[in-house]
C-alpha cells in the first residue's frame, strides 16, 4: 500500500539545518498494524508526516497503492488525504465554536456530501463511541477522553483506509488510553491499516510491527505475529 524509497527531509531552525529524515525506506502493507516509536527528535512526526501527505517537501520517492505521489499540487495531495487517510492527533484540533456532530461531519463537507447525509453520518459514529447523549456538545463541554473520542469519529466519518495516529494517548488517562487502543484494535481486526506514533514503548505491545527510529534514519523494524 505505502512504499518510501530513500526518503530524506531537512528544514531549518534558528538557523540551523536539522536532518529529520535521513535515506528512510519501508513499506506497508494494507491491514497492517505499525508502531513508529524512537527518542525526542529522533524523525517520528517527521515520518508519519510524509506517509499522511501532509509534508511533501522531502527528497526521495513515495508510492501510494504503486502509484507515486511526487510534484502531486496541494490540491491533489488534500484529495487523497482526505479520501484515504484519516488522522488522529495528541491536541485533537476540534473546533471549538462547533458541536460534536459539526465537528465530524467537517471531512465530509469537503468531499461534497450533502447536509443530512453528513449529520447522519457523524451521528452514527458519535453513537458508536459512546457520544450518544453529547451529539450537541462543545469541545469545551467535553471531557479530554471525549474530545478525543471526537476527534476519532472524524477521523473515521470519511471510512478511510489508514488511520495515522501521533502520540493519541499523550493528553488522555490510562483508561482513556486503553479504550482508544481498544478500538484501534477492533478497526484493524476489520481490515484498517493503523500507524501510530509513540514515545512510549509500552504502548508497542498493541502494534504487530515497530519501527524505531533514531536520528532520523530506521534503527530497528521488527515484526509480531
Amino acid at each position: 500500500m505505502i512504499k518510501l524509497q530513500n526518503i530524506s527531509r531537512s528544514y531549518t531552525l534558528n538557523q540551523q539545518i536539522v536532518h529529520a529524515l535521513k535515506n528512510v525506506s519501508l513499506e506497508i502493507s494494507a491491514g497492517d498494524f505499525v508502531a513508529i516509536t524512537g527518542k525526542s527528535g529522533s524523525g517520528k512526526s517527521s515520518l508519519l508526516s510524509v506517509i499522511g501527505c501532509m509534508d511533501s517537501d522531502f527528497v526521495g520517492d513515495y508510492y501510494y497503492d504503486q502509484q507515486r505521489i511526487n510534484q502531486r499540487n496541494e490540491d491533489e495531495l488534500a484529495q487523497l488525504r482526505n479520501q484515504h487517510f484519516g488522522f488522529i492527533f495528541q491536541h485533537f484540533f476540534l473546533i471549538n465554536r462547533l458541536t460534536a456532530v459539526q465537528n465530524v461531519e467537517l471531512p465530509l463537507y469537503y468531499q461534497g456530501v450533502e447536509h443530512d447525509q453528513r449529520k447522519l453520518r457523524a451521528q452514527q459514529l458519535l453513537r458508536v463511541l459512546g457520544l450518544g447523549d453529547r451529539l450537541t456538545h462543545k469541545p469545551s463541554q467535553l471531557s479530554g477522553g471525549q474530545q478525543q473520542r471526537v476527534a476519532i469519529a472524524r477521523a473515521l466519518v470519511t471510512n478511510p483506509d489508514i488511520i495515522l495516529a501521533d502520540e493519541p494517548t499523550a493528553n488522555l488517562d490510562h483508561h482513556a488510553a486503553q479504550q482508544l487502543f481498544g478500538l484501534l484494535l477492533q478497526l484493524n481486526q476489520r481490515g484498517k491499516t493503523i500507524i501510530f506514533v509513540t514515545h512510549d514503548l509500552a504502548l508497542t505491545r498493541y502494534a504487530r510491527r515497530v519501527i524505531q527510529l533514531d536520528n532520523g534514519r530506521i534503527e530497528k523494524d521488527e515484526a509480531y505475529a
